[in-house]
């Protein structure tokens, strides 16, 4: 099982697990993380997807921020280009 978080073109995201995704396919199927004992799965269509995370755990890290410049403390190698 792989862990996924699905983030729909809507805006809404569904977290859990799935067995059957491939890349080529229209439809797979997630089982929802905390859902009721003896749920099923849901269809998701991959054209309904703006994107598709395969995950460690579904927690992220808090103390996460996004940077668009490299650190400074860590030079890269190479030339810089705009």
């Amino acid at each position: 099982m792989n862990k996924i978080v699905a983030r729909f073109a809507d805006g809404h995201v569904i977290k859990g697990t799935t067995a059957d995704f491939f890349p080529g396919k229209d439809l797979f199927h997630v089982s929802v993380f905390n859902a009721q004992p003896g749920e099923k799965p849901i269809e998701i269509s991959t054209k309904d997807l703006k994107a598709l995370f395969f995950v460690k755990d579904f927690q992220g890290n808090p103390r996460y921020i996004h940077r668009n410049e490299f650190d400074p403390e860590r030079p890269s190698i190479g030339v810089k280009i705009r």
